[in-house]
């Protein structure tokens, strides 16, 4: 999956002042850290010969998920999160780019 381009679908999809609230791994936290160390994987990766579902495909960093954000004319509302996980709210704040965005 392209990061990029989902980020910039959900701005597409937003009325103007819209929300979402979209829930990713914490790529930073410590079980994941000692996880890629040990094996050389994330957790959060999943292969066909595991009988679980399917993890995420990418760990993205913060900075790296507000530069999409921005990118694709998302206002970050919030950031806030555990262990594990972390929330992000986004509102769409710019109609006219993102009605001319290309996916």
């Amino acid at each position: 999956m392209n990061a990029e381009l989902i980020v910039k679908e959900i701005a597409h999809v937003l009325k103007t002042g819209g929300t979402a609230i979209i829930t990713l791994p914490n790529a930073f936290n410590t079980f994941e850290r000692v996880s890629l160390l040990l094996s050389g994987n994330s957790t959060g990766y999943k292969t066909e010969s595991m009988t679980m579902s399917y993890g995420h495909i990418s760990m993205l960093p913060g900075n790296v998920i507000r530069s999409l954000a921005n990118r694709a004319a998302l206002e970050v509302l919030d950031c806030a999160g555990g262990l594990l996980l972390r929330r992000w709210i986004f509102r769409a704040s710019t109609p006219a780019l993102v009605a001319t965005m290309k996916l």
